[in-house]
């Protein structure tokens, strides 16, 4: 384990770094993958609940229950605001914008 300016970041051998949120949004912990498979579902990037199957849109604020998909409830704007404001997770926000959108191109000029 490696620690980044009070966030616990893991890297995992041939795997994603994860990083999770110092504080809790929504009486829970979050983490955001680095190399998400699920790049794009709820939103690009997306955080995961530690503990809970729930998955955050880092745009609305809204999450929802990873194994049917429905909306559960929103945090509120502020602390999105703070969780953008995190050095280490802004960055693995922006790499994953980057990564989603070679993919999508990729796709459009490969069909």
């Amino acid at each position: 384990m490696v620690k980044n300016n009070g966030i616990m970041g893991k890297l995992l051998s041939r795997g994603p770094i994860n990083l999770s949120t110092p504080f809790k949004k929504a009486g829970t912990k979050w983490e955001i993958h680095k190399l998400d498979p699920d790049i794009n579902n709820p939103s690009c990037p997306h955080m995961h609940a530690i503990g809970k199957p729930w998955k955050l849109d880092l745009y609305t604020g809204r999450y929802y229950d990873t194994r049917n998909g429905k909306y559960i409830g929103r945090i509120r704007r502020k602390d999105l605001v703070e969780i953008w404001k995190v050095e280490p997770i802004y960055n693995i926000i922006t790499a994953e914008r980057e990564r989603y959108n070679k993919i999508v191109n990729f796709q459009k000029f490969s069909a």
